[in-house]
């Protein structure tokens, strides 16, 4: 098994750079900056966590997760919302479509560093063989 695949969704350039720059030793970073995008690298590559800003245009991060979470190929992978409001609504709308966890902007490095490398570790427990 290689190393497991990050995807970062975000609509802002930057904040893919501060993710980016956070996670780059925990796996290989892919990226889109919008939820059609994420919806096709999702499917194609099968990250082992997403990371999903709630606020983007087109397809806004909520609806790009009950897609996820309704597709067979992708239900599984878990999706951490990212977000710059700490809105309440915004929270249990994320946590209701099958978010896995929510980071607020301006991120907390160890908190981020933390929630992704707990899924990880997750995946990687469940995909280790038995026996």
């Amino acid at each position: 098994m290689g190393a497991p695949t990050i995807l970062i969704v975000d609509d802002a350039v930057e904040n893919i750079r501060i993710l980016k720059s956070l996670l780059q030793d925990m796996g290989q970073i892919v990226f889109s900056l919008d939820g059609a995008g994420a919806l096709r690298q999702a499917e194609d590559r099968r990250p082992d966590v997403i990371l999903l800003d709630v606020m983007m245009p087109g397809i806004d991060g909520i609806e790009t997760c009950r897609r996820l979470k309704s597709a067979e190929a992708t239900r599984d992978i878990p999706v951490i919302f990212t977000t710059g409001a700490d809105g309440g609504g915004d929270r249990a709308a994320g946590l209701a479509a099958g978010a896995a966890g929510y980071l607020v902007k301006p991120y907390d490095p160890a908190a981020v560093r933390a929630l992704v490398g707990g899924h990880l570790g997750l995946a990687a427990a469940t995909a280790a063989p038995r026996g």
